[in-house]
């Protein structure tokens, strides 16, 4: 995943920037990981970007991100829905503009 509005923005419209580059990459967004029924990430929308912060050769980032996860109920067929919330830290390699989102403990 490269940002590359990010790379070319001023540091008070970052956060703008950040969003307009998640926004055409969300199949990048681990979400997987916050699905707890065994489900799968749909209906993806990152609803804002907080907390931008320069980290050395590091910048960091918090996505506020919704989604639906969606799997099979049992046997029967049917499909569940669940609405979920989450936070992602978002860190980008300032050399090449590359993003990350590392396992927080």
């Amino acid at each position: 995943m490269i940002f590359r509005a990010s790379r070319r923005c001023k540091r008070e419209e970052l956060e703008k920037a950040l969003l307009q580059d998640m926004g055409e990459q969300l199949q990048a967004l681990p979400l997987e990981r916050f699905c707890q029924r065994g489900g799968w990430p749909l209906e993806v929308r990152i609803s804002r970007v907080e907390k931008v912060r320069d980290e050395g050769g590091f910048l960091e980032a918090l996505l506020f991100v919704s989604f639906t996860e969606t799997g099979a109920a049992c046997c029967s067929g049917d499909i569940f829905e669940k609405v979920r919330f989450v936070e992602l830290l978002l860190r980008i390699d300032k050399r090449d503009w590359s993003g990350s989102f590392p396992v927080e403990a």
